[in-house]
């Protein structure tokens, strides 16, 4: 089996709000939307802190709210904050990307709203220059508003982090972009990596480089790019480099840490909302358990599902996550109908 199992903390995944774009790369593949309302979602989440302040069971619980938690007013900004201080978990910070358009003071009204509740970070996710990043996002115009909403962030003293996908289309105008970008008024970080193997993306494997595309990325944009990845702090290798890393180097036996995602719905929100939170837990605990039970060793499955030819580069979790989906769908008859690759 997989790594020894470690339930470092729990997430509650929200599909509350809606995202306006279309994106080729989106991370949680076909979208969805739950007629949950705040105050519902709220009910659920301070259940679930009372439990874990009491029984000390897990370490962190985090409110996650897809797609976007722009839309929110300012009552529902600053309780969705205070939920995340109570859950040990910093809050993101505001996703802009597949926000409605609107016109410019609503757009203000909306950004000042979330500073007066905590906000100081929005996040800008871009995928190229113009042409590119509209047809990424499919949706015509989200570039230019995302640029709007940048303009308006600065007057508001937002800290702008700005997050740009490296891929073989974006690599051709990175300089572009970033002329663009670096007129924008207002303090601002910056990152330029590969995009995650999650969701749709995983479908873009045309579009994922490798170490010789590196070769052609501007002078201006190298001081930006980022080959460690950010969620586990791996570095980005080849799909080949990484197989021979797991044989000489993965430690089977070493924990790994997980977060069970519970997914609050209009068939879970009953059960979530009356039924003993220590049952519930049990009861998706298990439920990850047995599925992961059934999963082998990373390395071997490094050797039975690795492609030793693939170039392209990935960051490790990426291809345990590739080589698992692999596995189960070879063996699908063998898992619960409720298998949820992204829980890996």
């Amino acid at each position: 089996m997989l790594a020894p199992l470690n339930i470092a903390g729990i997430v509650i995944i929200a599909y509350n709000q809606v995202c306006c774009n279309h994106c080729r790369f989106c991370s949680v593949g076909k979208k969805r939307f739950d007629d949950i309302s705040f105050s519902q979602f709220v009910k659920v989440m301070e259940r679930f802190l009372e439990w874990k302040e009491q029984t000390n069971k897990i370490d962190t619980f985090a409110p996650f709210i897809l797609y976007t938690h722009a839309t929110m007013n300012y009552e529902q900004s600053k309780a969705y904050r205070e939920l995340c201080a109570r859950g040990s978990y910093r809050p993101l910070p505001l996703q802009m990307n597949g926000c409605i358009f609107m016109p410019q003071d609503d757009m203000y009204s909306l950004l000042e709203r979330h500073r007066r509740a905590g906000y100081d970070r929005l996040s800008l996710t871009f995928c190229g220059n113009r042409s590119v990043h509209d047809l990424w996002a499919g949706r015509r115009g989200e570039f230019d508003f995302l640029l709007k909403i940048a303009r308006i962030a600065a007057q508001l003293g937002y800290h702008r982090q700005e997050q740009i996908f490296l891929s073989k289309s974006s690599i051709p105008v990175l300089d572009e972009l970033l002329d663009q970008l670096d007129e924008l008024p207002g303090e601002h970080t910056r990152s330029i990596y590969p995009f995650n193997y999650i969701g749709f993306a995983q479908k873009l494997e045309n579009e994922r480089i490798n170490s010789d595309d590196l070769l052609s990325v501007p002078d201006k944009a190298k001081p930006y790019i980022e080959l460690i990845d950010g969620i586990h702090n791996e570095p980005y290798r080849s799909e080949s480099e990484w197989i021979d890393w797991v044989k000489k180097n993965y430690d089977n036996d070493a924990p790994r840490d997980r977060f069970l995602g519970i997914t609050l719905s209009e068939e879970s929100l009953p059960q979530l909302l009356s039924e003993d939170c220590d049952k519930i837990y049990d009861d998706y605990y298990t439920r990850f358990n047995n599925v992961y039970q059934q999963i082998p060793e990373i390395t071997e499955l490094a050797d039975r599902f690795g492609d030793h030819d693939n170039d392209k580069l990935y960051a490790l979790y990426e291809l345990e996550r590739k080589w698992v989906e692999a596995y189960v769908t070879k063996h699908l008859a063998d898992f619960e109908e409720d298998y949820r690759i992204s829980d890996f």
